[in-house]
């Protein structure tokens, strides 16, 4: 029998660390019965890490220090206390200013790093979308490393590591305003 999750968040919602705590007393339930399909599992109060070779994944609380357009800049977070070393984080790919991610699209222009102008389905007439919910200074975040075929996203010419896993399911959205 697969254990009870905790609930689903509920939109605007804060991830507090009694949240994260029933996360990993659930994913250590889940091991301990033997439901893991992966070679290992190591869980702290911040990390959940598959430990196996080439695939191994690691998954890590942060908070938001800045954004850009296809990336955002994080610091590790523990719930009490924020780190001091920068790490930079692919958005996912739906969320990312480049035209290509988008087949019904016929255009994509930047306005700024959380909003564009785009023409194409739904509609042929210019539409301004922004990311909703927004992503603000200090917001938590997990992402993860590790994941087969990499992120896309590049920096300075080299391919970033972690990608958002978007639990907070931000998407593109009509901005009317």
């Amino acid at each position: 029998m697969i254990p009870t999750l905790p609930p689903p968040l509920q939109p605007q919602t804060p991830i507090g660390s009694s949240l994260i705590r029933e996360l990993i007393n659930a994913v250590r339930d889940v091991v301990s019965r033997g439901y893991s399909a992966g070679p290992g599992i190591h869980i702290d109060d911040k990390t959940i890490t598959s430990v196996g070779g080439d695939n191994s994944i690691t998954i890590q609380r942060v908070r938001v220090w800045a954004k850009f357009n296809d990336y955002i800049i994080c610091r590790a977070w523990d719930g009490a206390t924020a780190g001091t070393v920068n790490i930079l984080v692919a958005k996912p790919y739906k969320l990312r200013h480049i035209l290509a991610n988008y087949d019904s699209l016929a255009t994509l222009i930047t306005v700024s790093e959380s909003r564009v102008t785009v023409t194409g389905a739904p509609s042929a007439s210019p539409e301004t979308w922004s990311v909703t919910p927004a992503y603000d200074a200090y917001d938590d975040l997990f992402i993860m490393s590790g994941h087969a075929g990499g992120t896309g996203v590049e920096v300075a010419g080299e391919e970033l590591a972690w990608l958002d896993l978007n639990v907070d399911a931000r998407a593109w959205a009509e901005d009317r305003t």
